[in-house]
């Protein structure tokens, strides 16, 4: 922990915190538990922190009997799920919506095992050194705001808008813009349970494939919000939180390799945490905001960690020095793109004029 004084009119305090010892969102819990609000109640997290609405899935304890036992007993848990929710819409929707689980399924073991990322401004072989970078408090209304215009999520709109950063970045640099692969932390942990004493990590990981090459912004919107909504209907979440737990217990020379195969298909980490609606308070001094950055492994060179706190959202990036030496540029372009979301919000839906009938 570093006290940065100085920093605007008060400090900073920094948090480094290797992923070992527990996920963001435990770690989260934690910091807040520091805090407190006017009236003396300790923090926690308010909202669902996770990405993507999978937290509720039932994807069971890993099992410390071994790997075999734990991806059974995760198999278990999620078909026996599966199948009560889909006895209980009836016979016909059950058979169709095992069907598409069943085609879900086979397309995202695919996706797995084949996705690669393409070659890009920002993909490359990642040195030592990384650098920060991250935005001014961004205006949670009005980004909701352009959400209702499609009926997106805010997290729909904040993907879309880094995926808009992503496509002007690709093209200030002389490159024609791609779609680039992130990996989505999915929580797997009841908000409403205490923290065990290990905390621990207890999360999946879906790919997201940004609509950064798509060159309007409510197209990446409608992009964003369409794969969003498939992998909220798949079972990657599950499939992944599986490999995870059995990955964990292979020796240490084939657990890098296996790692490093499914890190290298995306350019790195995209996490959205929600934290409380109102200030918080710590000793007594209130907290002004609140900002975090993703680790990274394998070849990844890019990471965002988007964060929502007192009606204001930040994001924070993180970028390999030698494969990405200019994150302000970034930076910029990803503020330019929420400027024209709330723009286009506050506007709201073009309807076209009625043609006066001629008498």
């Amino acid at each position: 922990m570093h006290l940065v004084d100085g920093h605007g009119a008060g400090a900073a305090l920094v948090f480094r915190i290797h992923h070992a010892l527990a996920d963001g969102i435990a770690l989260t819990r934690v910091l807040l538990g520091l805090t407190e609000d006017a009236d003396g109640t300790p923090g926690d997290l308010v909202g669902p922190p996770a990405t993507t609405d999978l937290a509720t899935m039932p994807l069971g304890e890993p099992s410390s009997t071994g790997p075999v036992a734990s991806g059974l007993r995760l198999a278990r848990a999620t078909t026996r799920s599966a199948w009560d929710r889909l006895r209980s819409k009836g016979a016909r929707a059950a058979v169709t919506d095992a069907a598409g689980l069943t085609l879900r399924t086979g397309q995202v073991v695919s996706d797995l095992l084949l996705t690669t990322n393409p070659s890009s401004a920002v993909g490359g072989v990642p040195g030592r050194r990384k650098r920060v970078v991250w935005t001014q408090p961004l205006p949670l209304p009005g980004l909701k705001q352009v959400g209702r215009l499609v009926g997106a999520t805010l997290n729909d709109v904040l993907l879309s808008a880094v995926a808009g950063a992503l496509h002007a970045y690709q093209d200030e640099h002389g490159r024609d813009p791609v779609d680039l692969v992130t990996m989505v932390p999915v929580n797997v942990r009841p908000l409403d349970e205490p923290l065990p004493r290990e905390l621990g990590n207890r999360f999946a990981l879906v790919f997201l494939r940004f609509p950064s090459r798509d060159a309007t912004p409510l197209g990446r919107l409608a992009l964003s919000k369409a794969r969003m909504d498939w992998l909220k209907a798949s079972p990657e979440a599950a499939l992944t939180f599986a490999l995870i737990s059995v990955i964990g217990r292979f020796p240490a020379a084939l657990e890098r390799r296996v790692v490093d195969f499914f890190a290298d298909k995306a350019i790195g980490v995209t996490t959205n945490v929600a934290g409380p609606r109102e200030v918080r308070l710590l000793a007594g001094v209130p907290v002004t905001g609140v900002l975090g950055w993703v680790p990274g492994s394998g070849r990844h060179t890019l990471g965002f960690c988007i964060v929502t706190y007192d009606d204001a959202v930040r994001v924070g990036i993180m970028a390999d020095e030698s494969v990405v030496p200019d994150p302000e540029s970034l930076l910029v372009a990803l503020e330019d793109e929420v400027a024209l979301l709330v723009r286009i919000g506050a506007a709201g839906p073009t309807t076209p004029r009625r043609r006066r009938r001629r008498t």
